[in-house]
């Protein structure tokens, strides 16, 4: 059966750790999702539609179209009575649990429920980050973060923006950004593809952020020192990306958010101090050039 959901650019269907109390459903509706899980016995479902249209989400998801058999589908759910649940009291709602389950999983208006991991020979993600420019893929988390932040400064999300290019000994950063604050992101290249580096936030400006990575060195390559135990080599970076945040648009607190949202979905190598233990080790996402 031809299925489709929609699900963060970062996240696997097949493998990994699926933590769906990460989700935004499940902040706004935790009893409902709780009391779920106690009758069906597990919390590793992926919702489905069973129309491309269904429920399409905006802004940074990525659409995976599957095909299942039939004999693999979990639940299908009843989306007007499971709404009515979500927004009423779980004591109240008792009687309603007996509807919400359907047999159809064909019929409108339901949600299939899939138990996590798929199979990957169910299908994959429509778009794919190595298939992505690094530019696309980042904006796409930033996009994420932005629909799910609830405290939105301005209509439109930040966009990221190449500042540096070390090959051709380029600086990209007009005057105007030089004096704004944000997020940076130092990037490498190997064998035609990016990784990221290293994330961080400026103290003041640009400029004086990246006057202390040595940024721009003409005619050598850009390199950062660090004094802790003299001047020594740490490592090498090409290309210097930003995400300009006007302090006219966004509130301070935006740049720490979206540096901590995105070390947690990039793992920069030259983040071990920022990014939690259990992330270091994992796998840097390459994109190419």
């Amino acid at each position: 059966m031809r299925l489709w959901t929609y699900q963060a650019p970062n996240f696997s269907l097949t493998n990994g750790v699926y933590e769906p109390k990460e989700s935004r459903n499940y902040l706004n509706y935790s009893d409902a999702y709780h009391e779920l899980w106690n009758r069906v016995e597990t919390n590793g479902l992926i919702w489905c539609c069973n129309s491309r249209d269904g429920w399409r989400r905006k802004g940074g998801y990525w659409e995976w179209e599957l095909d299942v058999p039939e004999s693999e589908i979990f639940r299908v759910v009843d989306e007007g009575v499971w709404g009515k649940i979500r927004v009423g009291k779980i004591a109240k709602s008792r009687h309603l649990w007996d509807s919400v389950f359907l047999n159809d999983p064909t019929s409108s208006n339901v949600s299939v429920l899939l138990k996590f991991p798929l199979e990957a020979s169910w299908g994959k993600p429509v778009r794919d980050y190595q298939n992505l420019g690094r530019h696309e893929f980042i904006q796409s988390l930033i996009n994420g973060f932005w629909e799910g932040f609830s405290d939105k400064a301005a209509q439109t999300p930040p966009k990221i923006q190449a500042a540096w290019n070390a090959y051709t000994r380029t600086d990209m950063l007009p005057t105007a950004w030089r004096k704004m604050r944000g997020v940076y992101l130092l990037l490498d290249e190997l064998d035609g593809c990016f990784r990221v580096l290293r994330i961080g936030v400026t103290g003041t400006t640009f400029a004086e952020r990246l006057k202390k990575y040595n940024f721009p060195r003409t005619g050598k390559d850009v390199q950062y020192h660090s004094q802790e135990h003299g001047w020594q080599h740490w490592f090498d970076y090409r290309w210097v990306d930003i995400i300009p945040l006007s302090s006219e648009v966004y509130p301070s607190f935006i740049a720490k958010a979206l540096e901590t949202f995105l070390l947690t979905k990039l793992f920069p190598r030259h983040n071990t101090q920022e990014v939690p233990v259990e992330l270091q080790n994992a796998p840097v996402l390459m994109f190419p050039s």
